[in-house]
């Protein structure tokens, strides 16, 4: 008897990897629709916006004195350096819309 109910689980389990392997190739078609450079609004709102506004606060806190430091030897390379530190993470956290930061690429 236990060799018979070992051998229904075990037919019972093959079958069933065997279907969970098809149903993935009808899920898939469902996830082309989906928009790629959007992010849940509240994962926005309470995990990237406050992670946006302490990059900021510290690339503004690195940014003076590097930038005090580099505008006396290069002021070329200031302004690359304010928008990398400064501008991006102020714009992700305080002018982008909400949900808009998937794959986020700037360049500036």
């Amino acid at each position: 008897m236990a060799r018979r109910i070992r051998g229904v689980a075990a037919a019972l389990a093959a079958a069933a990897l065997l279907l969970g392997t098809a149903v993935p190739a009808h899920a898939g078609s469902k996830l082309d629709n989906i928009d790629r450079n959007s992010v849940n609004p509240v994962f926005d709102l309470v995990v990237m916006r406050p992670i946006g506004l302490a990059t900021t606060v510290a690339g503004a806190a690195v940014f003076l004195p590097a930038g005090l430091v580099t505008a006396l030897f290069h002021r070329d390379s200031v302004k690359p350096m304010f928008n990398t530190l400064v501008r991006g993470p102020y714009e992700f956290t305080f002018e982008d819309p909400i949900g808009s930061h998937a794959g986020d690429e700037r360049n500036y």
